[in-house]
């Protein structure tokens, strides 16, 4: 082939050698190009995809963190149940202990003077009842820590959740009555128990059993919401880093 070229190049004039010298060289180059993509042929590029053990390993790391967050919810809530538990029963306890103080003052014989010796056996009797009465509200706080812990009331509505709180009343009542006639002795005491029990405001222990319960729903409530938005957040998550291709 090349003999034939170079025979007819001879026999022709120079312009024209030149240009088919040209032709020929770029035929060549051109053709050696398309051998070489013959030989290394383009890479195609792939989609980034990750293997099964990354991707259990991203679920697995999306989770711990969801479960940490449940958990420090999940904790907090009987503790900010109880706080405000604590402080009402305080408040109440507190209200019983001066409204005792005034019955040694009305139990005091009229018209004569309050002589030493009777001072000091009603700060004697109000020491007493001060502990008693302590005790009967640790007793009844801790039946409210364990409903709270429950948590059955929070999932009741209206008239059945009204139902629940004043049978509750009645159970603390009935556990600081019961731990009184135990301890408080029933003879010799300027103001007697029965008095005490008698003049019991039920409807007071009614409204701060319900403001105590009404407050532990609502922290329950509050804290589901929060564990709903985490777990939403979870499974998008999730969807994101697992699920699809992710090539962000």
């Amino acid at each position: 082939m090349w003999k034939i070229i170079g025979a007819w190049l001879l026999a022709n004039p120079a312009p024209i050698v030149i240009t088919v010298l040209v032709l020929v060289l770029l035929i060549v180059t051109l053709w050696k190009i398309d051998s070489i993509k013959a030989i290394f042929p383009k890479r195609k590029q792939k989609k980034f995809k990750r293997s099964c053990s990354d991707c259990m390993m991203i679920a697995y790391g999306i989770w711990l963190k969801y479960d940490a967050d449940i958990d420090k919810i999940r904790d907090s809530v009987l503790d900010s149940q109880m706080l405000f538990a604590e402080q009402k029963l305080e408040e109440f306890e507190l209200w019983l202990l001066q409204d005792y103080k005034n019955d040694q003052v009305a139990f005091r014989p009229e018209g004569k003077v309050v002589d030493h010796e009777r001072l000091v056996e009603e700060y004697k009797e109000y020491i007493l009842y001060q502990e008693v009465l302590h005790n009967s509200f640790r007793m009844i706080f801790k039946e409210i820590r364990r409903s709270c812990k429950e948590n059955g009331f929070c999932e009741i509505h209206t008239e059945r959740f009204a139902t629940y709180v004043k049978n509750k009343t009645k159970d603390l009542i009935r556990i600081g009555r019961q731990y009184l006639m135990t301890v408080y002795p029933q003879e010799n005491m300027f103001v007697p128990l029965k008095h005490r029990f008698q003049k019991l405001d039920t409807r007071r222990v009614e409204d701060m059993t319900f403001e105590i319960y009404i407050n532990a729903k609502t922290i329950y409530n509050d804290v589901y919401n929060q564990m709903k938005k985490l777990e939403d957040k979870f499974h998008a998550d999730i969807d994101r880093y697992v699920g699809g291709d992710e090539n962000e």
